[in-house]
């Protein structure tokens, strides 16, 4: 009796150690679900690509990354068929997707890869690929297809063909600025020859905002998502313009009729800080409008910046949009109780002089 209970119990410590160097059964969701593979529209080149797949993979199953191009009017690169490993191999990760509003949440691998010497020309601003990721799994290659082609933008190709689009409408705009007043430039002066700031400020923000949804559309073939504190930016430009507009025209139709025999050159820059002031109409600075080009300047070059680096429109800090609110204020207030023009008097004012 004492021998069977020997044996049976050396029975069940081999199994044991059989289980234990044979390593954990598979889990449910790895041996149970399909294989997914979920790569974002969109990626630029320059920057790392990102794959998920809903699989633990290491290392060490040497994970390879396909990127599978069409090649209708030309023949395809020697380069495409080339695959590329890892530069990042993250387990245990998770990844949210939305399908028709819904969240929902996947377990697996998150692979970055160096995809900066993938051929796409100069000149093409996105290439069409279906990704494609392999690896070894217990001595089998296991692959796993992406359900959708993505976009594999070319920075280079990209803002390219914008530049050349915006130049092309520019163009256009500046012929038909010459057409009716000889010089396109009017269209951001004031009557009386100076650039008017609100004018350049909302042409400014109109090309830069233009300029990146170009891009992007490029990048993905659809519009992109336009961020609110972006939009709410362009609307106190256009609310700025409308209120210097309509509380000064008194002033600029004065000016106009006084401007009309005059001949008109080049438009001082200088009037993008400068005031008219006092009966003689000498240009003084205004730190009003000192502060609002500053502002301007800096949102402008941190917005184009910022969204070219991160392959997205940038969403401007609501703390950024409210002292840009600030610098607007200042620039209006002073219009809002000088309503005529500089030098002129009322009969009022006429009485007090004759007193």
């Amino acid at each position: 009796m004492r021998a069977l209970r020997a044996t049976l119990g050396w029975m069940v410590l081999g199994v044991a150690l059989s289980i234990a160097m044979q390593g954990p059964a598979p889990r449910a969701q790895d041996a149970g679900k399909p294989v997914q593979l979920f790569v974002p529209d969109g990626q630029l080149k320059s920057h790392l690509f990102r794959v998920f797949v809903t699989r633990e993979i290491t290392g060490a199953m040497d994970p390879r990354l396909r990127l599978i191009g069409s090649h209708v009017i030309s023949e395809e690169h020697p380069g495409k068929k080339k695959s590329y490993g890892p530069a990042v191999v993250a387990p245990q990760q998770k990844w949210v997707q939305e399908v028709e509003g819904e969240r929902i949440e996947h377990t697996g691998t998150l692979l970055l890869f160096d995809l900066c010497h993938f051929p796409i020309p100069p000149y093409q601003p996105m290439q069409r690929v279906t990704p494609t990721l392999t690896w070894m799994e217990r001595d089998t290659e296991r692959s796993a297809i992406g359900g959708t082609e993505v976009n594999l933008a070319n920075s280079p190709g990209v803002f390219g063909w914008t530049l050349v689009l915006l130049i092309g409408i520019g163009g256009f705009i500046v012929f038909l600025g010459r057409r009716v007043k000889g010089k396109a430039i009017y269209i951001l002066c004031s009557p009386d020859g100076g650039l008017s700031l609100w004018r350049s400020q909302i042409a400014a923000w109109t090309v830069a905002i233009g300029g990146m949804v170009v891009a992007y559309g490029l990048i993905r073939l659809e519009i992109p998502d336009i961020p609110e504190s972006l939009v709410a930016l362009m609307g106190l430009s256009l609310a700025t313009g409308g209120i210097s507009y309509v509380k000064v025209k008194d002033v600029e139709d004065e000016v106009r009729r006084k401007c009309a025999t005059e001949p008109r050159g080049w438009p001082r820059w200088s009037s993008l800080i400068t005031d008219q002031e006092g009966k003689d109409g000498n240009q003084e600075l205004s730190i009003a409008k000192a502060q609002m080009v500053f502002w301007t300047g800096l949102m402008l070059a941190l917005f184009v910046t910022k969204s070219a680096l991160d392959g997205v429109l940038w969403d401007v800090p609501w703390e950024m949009v409210a002292l840009m609110g600030m610098s607007q204020a200042g620039y209006v207030s002073p219009k809002l109780v000088r309503d005529r023009p500089a030098g002129t008097t009322t009969p009022k004012d006429e009485a007090k002089v004759v007193e």
